[in-house]
Protein backbone atom coordinates (compact mmCIF):
# COMPACT_ATOMS: atom_id res chain seq x y z
CA UNK A 1 0.00 0.00 0.00
CA UNK A 2 1.25 3.53 -1.07
CA UNK A 3 1.47 6.05 2.02
CA UNK A 4 1.32 9.64 1.22
CA UNK A 5 4.34 11.67 2.09
CA UNK A 6 4.33 15.33 2.71
CA UNK A 7 6.78 17.43 0.53
CA UNK A 8 9.34 19.30 1.49
CA UNK A 9 9.03 21.92 -1.56
CA UNK A 10 7.19 25.04 -0.58
CA UNK A 11 3.87 25.06 -2.34
CA UNK A 12 3.80 27.51 -5.37
CA UNK A 13 1.15 27.29 -7.82
CA UNK A 14 4.17 25.31 -10.27
CA UNK A 15 4.07 22.78 -7.98
CA UNK A 16 -0.49 22.24 -6.78
CA UNK A 17 -0.83 20.16 -9.62
CA UNK A 18 2.16 17.17 -9.00
CA UNK A 19 0.98 17.39 -4.86
CA UNK A 20 -2.55 17.24 -5.97
CA UNK A 21 -1.78 14.00 -8.06
CA UNK A 22 0.11 12.41 -5.64
CA UNK A 23 -2.37 12.38 -3.02
CA UNK A 24 -5.17 11.10 -5.31
CA UNK A 25 -2.67 8.33 -6.18
CA UNK A 26 -2.35 7.89 -2.32
CA UNK A 27 -6.09 7.71 -1.95
CA UNK A 28 -6.98 5.51 -4.88
CA UNK A 29 -4.31 2.91 -3.54
CA UNK A 30 -5.73 2.95 0.13
CA UNK A 31 -9.33 2.95 -1.10
CA UNK A 32 -8.60 -0.52 -3.22
CA UNK A 33 -6.93 -2.24 0.33
CA UNK A 34 -9.87 -1.10 2.25
CA UNK A 35 -12.52 -2.73 -0.66
CA UNK A 36 -9.89 -6.11 -0.41
CA UNK A 37 -9.92 -6.12 3.23
CA UNK A 38 -13.77 -5.85 3.38
CA UNK A 39 -13.71 -8.40 0.88
CA UNK A 40 -11.62 -11.07 3.31
CA UNK A 41 -13.72 -10.23 6.50
CA UNK A 42 -16.83 -10.80 4.67
CA UNK A 43 -15.49 -14.44 3.33
CA UNK A 44 -14.79 -15.56 6.52
CA UNK A 45 -16.18 -18.77 8.21
CA UNK A 46 -18.51 -17.59 10.64
CA UNK A 47 -18.25 -19.84 13.87
CA UNK A 48 -20.36 -22.68 14.42
CA UNK A 49 -22.06 -23.19 17.58
CA UNK A 50 -20.81 -26.07 20.09
CA UNK A 51 -22.20 -29.13 19.27
CA UNK A 52 -24.75 -31.00 20.94
CA UNK A 53 -23.69 -34.01 23.17
CA UNK A 54 -24.62 -37.10 21.94
CA UNK A 55 -27.11 -39.38 23.66
CA UNK A 56 -26.50 -42.74 25.87
CA UNK A 57 -27.94 -46.43 25.00
CA UNK A 58 -31.20 -46.92 26.42
CA UNK A 59 -31.12 -48.70 29.56
CA UNK A 60 -33.21 -51.50 30.02
CA UNK A 61 -36.84 -51.48 30.77
CA UNK A 62 -38.35 -51.10 34.14
CA UNK A 63 -40.82 -53.30 36.31
CA UNK A 64 -44.63 -52.76 35.38
CA UNK A 65 -46.13 -50.35 37.28
CA UNK A 66 -48.80 -52.87 39.02
CA UNK A 67 -48.68 -51.64 42.53
CA UNK A 68 -49.18 -47.60 41.83
CA UNK A 69 -52.14 -46.31 42.67
CA UNK A 70 -53.82 -45.01 39.51
CA UNK A 71 -53.23 -41.08 38.86
CA UNK A 72 -55.96 -38.91 36.91
CA UNK A 73 -53.61 -37.71 33.68
CA UNK A 74 -50.99 -36.72 36.36
CA UNK A 75 -52.71 -33.57 37.15
CA UNK A 76 -52.10 -34.37 40.76
CA UNK A 77 -48.55 -34.34 40.62
CA UNK A 78 -48.12 -31.00 38.97
CA UNK A 79 -45.86 -28.94 41.53
CA UNK A 80 -43.80 -32.18 42.72
CA UNK A 81 -40.38 -32.22 41.33
CA UNK A 82 -38.70 -34.97 39.17
CA UNK A 83 -35.92 -37.00 39.96
CA UNK A 84 -32.43 -35.09 38.69
CA UNK A 85 -29.65 -37.26 37.62
CA UNK A 86 -25.85 -36.60 37.65
CA UNK A 87 -24.23 -34.64 34.33
CA UNK A 88 -22.23 -37.50 32.15
CA UNK A 89 -19.30 -36.72 30.60
CA UNK A 90 -18.73 -35.46 27.53
CA UNK A 91 -19.19 -37.58 24.26
CA UNK A 92 -19.41 -41.37 24.56
CA UNK A 93 -17.19 -42.24 28.00
CA UNK A 94 -15.44 -39.24 27.81
CA UNK A 95 -13.23 -40.29 25.28
CA UNK A 96 -14.65 -37.39 22.77
CA UNK A 97 -12.70 -34.29 24.94
CA UNK A 98 -9.22 -34.43 23.13
CA UNK A 99 -11.26 -33.31 19.95
CA UNK A 100 -13.61 -30.99 22.06
CA UNK A 101 -10.77 -29.07 23.33
CA UNK A 102 -9.34 -29.00 19.52
CA UNK A 103 -12.59 -27.16 18.08
CA UNK A 104 -12.43 -25.18 21.09
CA UNK A 105 -9.04 -23.59 20.72
CA UNK A 106 -9.86 -23.47 16.80
CA UNK A 107 -13.01 -21.33 17.76
CA UNK A 108 -10.66 -19.51 20.04
CA UNK A 109 -8.05 -18.66 16.99
CA UNK A 110 -11.08 -17.76 14.72
CA UNK A 111 -12.17 -15.42 16.90
CA UNK A 112 -8.26 -13.89 17.68
CA UNK A 113 -7.92 -13.89 13.64
CA UNK A 114 -11.35 -11.99 13.38
CA UNK A 115 -10.19 -9.02 15.41
CA UNK A 116 -7.03 -8.46 14.46
CA UNK A 117 -8.60 -7.82 10.90
CA UNK A 118 -11.57 -5.97 12.31
CA UNK A 119 -8.62 -3.88 13.70
CA UNK A 120 -6.85 -3.78 10.27
CA UNK A 121 -10.12 -2.41 8.69
CA UNK A 122 -10.81 0.24 11.34
CA UNK A 123 -6.98 1.29 10.34
CA UNK A 124 -7.08 1.66 6.88
CA UNK A 125 -10.83 3.65 7.32
CA UNK A 126 -9.10 5.81 9.51
CA UNK A 127 -6.35 6.37 6.93
CA UNK A 128 -9.03 6.68 4.19
CA UNK A 129 -10.82 9.08 6.33
CA UNK A 130 -7.84 11.58 7.13
CA UNK A 131 -6.45 11.32 2.94
CA UNK A 132 -10.39 12.61 2.06
CA UNK A 133 -9.88 15.49 4.67
CA UNK A 134 -6.67 16.21 3.88
CA UNK A 135 -7.94 16.30 -0.19
CA UNK A 136 -10.78 18.38 0.88
CA UNK A 137 -8.29 20.70 2.58
CA UNK A 138 -6.12 20.91 -0.78
CA UNK A 139 -9.31 21.95 -2.81
CA UNK A 140 -10.03 24.72 -0.67
CA UNK A 141 -6.49 26.06 -0.96
CA UNK A 142 -6.26 25.66 -4.65
CA UNK A 143 -9.36 27.52 -4.60
CA UNK A 144 -8.52 30.24 -2.54
CA UNK A 145 -5.10 30.46 -4.99
CA UNK A 146 -7.70 30.70 -8.30
CA UNK A 147 -9.29 33.81 -6.44
CA UNK A 148 -6.15 35.23 -5.39
CA UNK A 149 -4.69 34.87 -8.89
CA UNK A 150 -7.59 36.40 -10.21
CA UNK A 151 -7.80 39.17 -8.47
CA UNK A 152 -4.26 40.15 -9.52
CA UNK A 153 -5.29 39.37 -12.86
CA UNK A 154 -8.05 41.56 -12.31
CA UNK A 155 -5.90 44.67 -11.09
CA UNK A 156 -3.21 44.33 -13.62
CA UNK A 157 -6.15 44.69 -16.35
CA UNK A 158 -7.64 47.50 -14.42
CA UNK A 159 -4.05 49.30 -15.14
CA UNK A 160 -3.42 48.84 -18.27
Amino acid sequence: MATYKAPTVPVTKYNMTGRVAALEVAVSSNDSAVRELKTRVDNLPKPEPPAAPQKGERGPAGPAGRDAAPAKDGRDAVGIPGPQGATGAPGRDGRDAPQREELDNLLIEQHREWKALRQDFEALQAKVQALIDMNLRASEYIEFLRAQTAARLAVARSQK
